[in-house]
């Protein structure tokens, strides 16, 4: 997590998309690295989370068929950790 978090200081998006949410840790970490940043947290069964935030938006669709017109493609970290 650390590479994660000097990674997210060093780019500072303005968007975060990360696939691949199990108990919430690196939704925590972007989060509180990137206050600012909209996150949108993916995974097809959200039952595990530990840490759930009131400002990320969860999907629970596969990645390949969400639309993301809204996101600043050169301002967003995209964060894929779902082990597929």
């Amino acid at each position: 997590m650390f590479a994660t978090w000097v990674i997210c200081k060093a780019i500072n998006p303005q968007a975060i998309v990360e696939s691949g949410v199990w108990k919430g840790q690196s939704t925590w970490l972007s989060e509180t690295t990137c206050p600012n940043a909209t996150t949108h947290c993916i995974d097809l069964d959200l039952s595990r989370r530990e840490y759930t935030s009131e400002r990320a938006v969860y999907h629970t669709e596969d990645f390949c068929t969400l639309d993301w017109p809204d996101l600043p493609r050169d301002r967003t970290l995209l964060f894929f950790d779902d082990h597929q």
